[in-house]
């Protein structure tokens, strides 16, 4: 729920007011928008491995992320030779932290 707010929020200021996000299209601030909910779930997810002492899992976890960036943008851009905006809509849901 907070992240649908949060993503509907951050949406509209893009639309009312573009200036608060530099030079941004809209279109890729839609797209980070849209992620805010995904990106907060795959925290829960990891917090609740971490509650029931399965560190090892979380841990493994966290750390494919980067590699599966990477393979995201290898497709992205190799395989389909798509543009940015296809780049970032296939990573917005990757945290890139180990």
């Amino acid at each position: 729920m907070v992240g649908s707010l949060a993503a509907l929020v951050i949406f509209a200021l893009g639309k009312l007011k573009p200036s608060l996000f530099g030079a941004a299209p809209t279109n890729l601030l839609g797209i980070a928008a849209l992620s805010i909910p995904f990106q907060l779930l795959i925290l829960v997810g990891l917090n609740v491995l971490l509650a029931v002492n399965r560190i090892g899992q979380m841990n493994l976890l966290e750390c494919l992320s980067p590699a599966f960036s990477l393979l995201n943008a290898t497709v992205a851009l190799v395989i389909l030779g798509a543009g940015l905006t296809t780049l970032i809509a296939f990573n917005t849901g990757r945290r890139r932290r180990c």
